[in-house]
């Protein structure tokens, strides 16, 4: 329990100007809003939204066609035939260079695979809304996280008030009976404590 404690309100609490802890206690609201800005189970539900949507978006480009373009360029020592050589006519002979250019361009898609494409982008798509209802969850259970911790917080809080409070009682009251002791009001009885009220009795 300590442990919940600690991880959702030391990040608050160190968050906050030292003014501010010395002289207002820190509020429900004020907790909330800090841990929603600076946890990180917020931004790691959103960053998995986004991991998800790209994954998704990834998987729909397998719809689209592919297309790839191909380009070179070869300088050579010596002089090459860089057009097509079909045949030898002496009378156009062919074209000598030293730069080689080439390139190449190639269009494919695939009509058909069986469903295969479809069923990854089904996939993606439950991904994607696995993930977003997870970002939609994790704000709420961590403020119900901080509500809890806030309030057993409170609660210890006020026990040790209370506790202080008897404490500062009973240190009154012996202080009262001592001096009704050395007055010789009261019998020194009244300066023991309880439990060893008994064994001063049996003596």
């Amino acid at each position: 329990m300590r442990r919940v404690v600690l991880s959702l309100l030391l990040p608050v609490v160190a968050w906050l100007p030292v003014p501010v802890r010395a002289q207002a206690p820190l509020t429900l609201g004020a907790a909330a809003t800090t841990v929603l800005r600076v946890h990180p189970t917020v931004a790691a539900a959103e960053a998995a939204v986004a991991r998800a949507e790209s994954g998704e978006r990834e998987t729909r480009a397998a719809l689209l066609p592919a297309v790839q373009l191909d380009a070179s360029a070869l300088r050579f020592e010596e002089p090459m035939v860089i057009a097509p050589l079909h045949g030898f006519d002496p009378t156009h002979p062919p074209r000598f260079d030293n730069t080689l250019y080439q390139g190449a361009a190639s269009l494919s898609y695939t009509l058909f695979d069986g469903g295969a494409r479809r069923a990854r982008i089904a996939r993606a798509d439950r991904l994607t809304a696995a993930a977003e209802a997870g970002a939609r969850a994790a704000p709420q259970a961590l403020l119900s996280q901080l509500a809890q911790s806030y309030l057993r917080v409170l609660a210890a809080r006020e026990l040790v008030a209370a506790h202080q409070a008897r404490v500062a009682a009973m240190a009154s009251e012996r202080s009262r009976a001592a001096q009704t002791f050395e007055q010789g009001r009261a019998a020194r009885l009244v300066l023991l404590p309880e439990s060893a009220i008994p064994r001063v009795l049996d003596q």
